[in-house]
């Protein structure tokens, strides 16, 4: 496996985590108090000194899977919302 293939197995890998992460945090009861400590982790990662290009690669990429996982529980937040106020139809 060449290096190129390597990093696309390794992002496939983690990409593929990150859903089914976000789709565990998005059912849990307690998701939006799991939804501070991923901010804390995007914001503890920003405050790291180091600005090398390797740096900021980890920083951007903490910054898109807390995003996505953060997403997730906002569209669970609003599936959640319509449910509870769609009332049914009653031509079923």
């Amino acid at each position: 496996m060449n290096v190129e293939e390597w990093t696309a197995h390794i992002d496939g890998t983690l990409h593929t985590m990150i859903l089914a992460t976000s789709s565990l945090l998005a059912t849990h009861p307690e998701r939006e108090k799991l939804a501070i400590v991923l901010q804390a982790l995007a914001e503890g990662a920003e405050d790291h000194p180091d600005d090398s290009g390797q740096s900021r690669a980890f920083k951007a990429a903490v910054r898109k899977a807390v995003a996505t996982m953060l997403q997730g529980i906002a569209t669970s937040q609003q599936a959640e919302l319509r449910r509870n106020t769609v009332k049914p139809s009653r031509d079923n």
